[in-house]
């Protein structure tokens, strides 16, 4: 009995290895060089608010929005400054992902953040970074740059197991001619589409 169970298991062992060389066959080979089907901004859960404002920080050098999205919370509000304020003085989520949208798709490629933190706190539960000062500069070359500055408060919220953003309120302060709110609403006017 012993002699046919080692003999069994020397055919089905066979049989697979057998299988294992016809599937696997090519898979050392040569093949041609594929282009990548996309670039991978980086996206870092934000278990501590640090890591929120770096995951915008990248967002926005990389003229990316999918990323503001992972950040923001679902009934996320942006708050336009006085001065910037149209006939709407908030966007939804919805409509400020697109405005963002709009904004990093005919800017140009090179694109600094600098966040400034001023002053924070709880509020409740909840957190905020106060008079966030920002400055952002889109460069399409040495000589040719658009700035964008001012300061914000940012609302943080702990859902889940990561900070995420659910207010934004926009805060003009002279740094620059135009505040984040500005840049949002009059993209086209800053970048015209190429």
């Amino acid at each position: 009995m012993i002699a046919g169970s080692k003999r069994f298991f020397r055919i089905v062992g066979t049989l697979v290895l057998i299988s294992l060389l016809l599937v696997g066959c090519g898979l050392f080979d040569i093949r041609d060089p594929e282009e990548p089907t996309g670039t991978e901004v980086p996206y870092v859960t934000p278990v501590e608010r640090y890591l929120a404002l770096k995951n915008l920080e990248i967002a926005t050098e990389a003229r990316f929005a999918g990323n503001f999205q992972r950040a923001f919370a679902q009934d996320y509000v942006f708050r336009f400054d006085a001065l910037d304020a149209g006939t709407d003085t908030t966007w939804n989520l919805d409509r400020d992902l697109q405005a963002l949208t709009n904004l990093f798709e005919n800017a140009p490629e090179d694109v600094d953040l600098t966040w400034t933190i001023r002053d924070s706190a709880y509020y409740g539960d909840d957190f905020y970074y106060g008079n966030l000062g920002y400055r952002v500069v889109f460069r399409a070359s040495a000589t040719d740059s658009v700035l964008i500055g001012g300061k914000c408060f940012l609302y943080f919220r702990y859902q889940g197991s990561e900070w995420l953003v659910y207010r934004w309120a926009d805060i003009y302060d002279e740094t620059a001619d135009k505040t984040w709110g500005y840049a949002r609403s009059h993209a086209a006017e800053l970048f015209p589409p190429r």
